[in-house]
């Protein structure tokens, strides 16, 4: 397992750079929201969802929810204050020893609006920091 990780690494890393220096925006926009696609497909896992119809509905709900954000970038910064917020609460209570089995994070729908604030700043926050002027 750890061997095909490597290896898929090997050939994503220079994937990632050589988009994020070469594509357009839009274009490495979609490439990194497959992979946010993805990584919400995995994350229902996590939260305890095994249909695959809920799961699929999941990682379409991240998808349309960072295409949202694409369209509408004043949506961008209440989105980033939220995710503080949670990475805040996440330390709060895994500093209180509750984080893993009855925070309020552990609960469903913790782990379910955790996606959104987990998953969405990792595609969005890249492409904002691609923006920038030099």
């Amino acid at each position: 397992m750890l061997k095909l990780r490597v290896l898929s690494a090997l050939v994503l890393v220079p994937l990632v750079v050589w988009g994020l220096f070469a594509w357009p925006q839009p274009v490495f926009a979609a490439f990194l929201g497959a992979f946010i696609a993805v990584g919400a497909w995995e994350w229902t896992v996590l939260s305890g969802i095994r249909a695959w119809p809920a799961r699929l509905l999941y990682a379409v709900l991240i998808a349309l929810a960072g295409v949202a954000v694409l369209l509408t970038p004043a949506l961008l910064q209440p989105l980033l204050i939220a995710a503080t917020a949670f990475w805040l609460l996440a330390f709060i209570e895994h500093v209180r020893g509750r984080a893993l089995d009855a925070g309020v994070l552990a609960s469903f729908p913790g782990k379910l609006v955790g996606g959104f604030l987990v998953l969405l700043p990792a595609w969005l926050v890249p492409l904002a920091l691609r923006e920038l002027p030099d």
